[in-house]
């Protein structure tokens, strides 16, 4: 069940920095900026000239309403207000700041409070591509290391030595399957009397050749 909901998260992350891919593509040629009003809360999010940026405004009069409008591009970097607080990096900026909406006096109503931050595409794609990378590394990793203890007649869980053992590895206790998928040896050979070494093959003898028509009326 776990590793049925990781394969789920994987190709989740992987959906999702693909789509992060096209809008960071796309926000080279277009920029894309989406609101949405909820009371007095508006919540921005803009793709623009290789940034992603996300916002939370507060509103002097109650809003309702999704709006989304696509322009040339080159508003990444604008802020609704004076800062208060900041950080700054290569790769992300938060801002805090206050500021006095349009149409009203300094006086005539507290300051709102609004909240941004910018983010280069490289941090998100980043982030949701490394994982399922890595899953897919470590899944071809464990399938060559099962694929190569089997061959040499090891145990698949703990590289034991199984050539001189059958049934349950004595070093883990792990049941080892044989060729047909039934508990076994542990070893890919047959070790036999006649034959003690592994990696020998047994061959079953041939049955003779039937005597042609001429040789038997020779025969008679």
């Amino acid at each position: 069940m776990k590793r049925r909901l990781a394969k789920f998260y994987m190709i989740g992350s992987l959906a999702l920095a693909l789509q992060l891919a096209a809008m960071w593509m796309r926000s080279g040629v277009r920029g894309d900026y989406i609101t949405w009003e909820r009371n007095y809360r508006m919540y921005a999010v803009r793709s623009d000239w290789g940034h992603l940026a996300f916002a939370r405004v507060q509103l002097a009069v109650p809003g309702d309403g999704l709006q989304w409008q696509t322009s040339r591009g080159g508003y990444a970097g604008v802020i609704y207000g004076p800062e208060t607080s900041r950080f700054y990096s290569d790769l992300i900026a938060l801002r805090k700041g206050r500021f006095i909406p349009a149409g009203h006096s300094p006086g005539g109503i507290p300051l709102l409070t609004y909240y941004h931050i910018s983010m280069s595409y490289t941090l998100p794609v980043g982030i949701f591509v490394v994982p399922p990378l890595v899953y897919f590394l470590c899944h071809i990793r464990r399938r060559y290391v099962l694929k190569r203890r089997s061959s040499l007649g090891l145990c698949k869980a703990c590289g034991y030595d199984l050539r001189a053992s059958n049934g349950r590895c004595p070093e883990c206790g792990a049941e080892q399957l044989s060729l047909s998928g039934t508990p076994g040896r542990g070893s890919r050979c047959v070790t036999t009397e006649a034959s003690a070494t592994c990696g020998q093959t047994l061959l079953a003898p041939l049955p003779s050749p039937l005597p042609v028509y001429g040789e038997r009326e020779k025969e008679q």
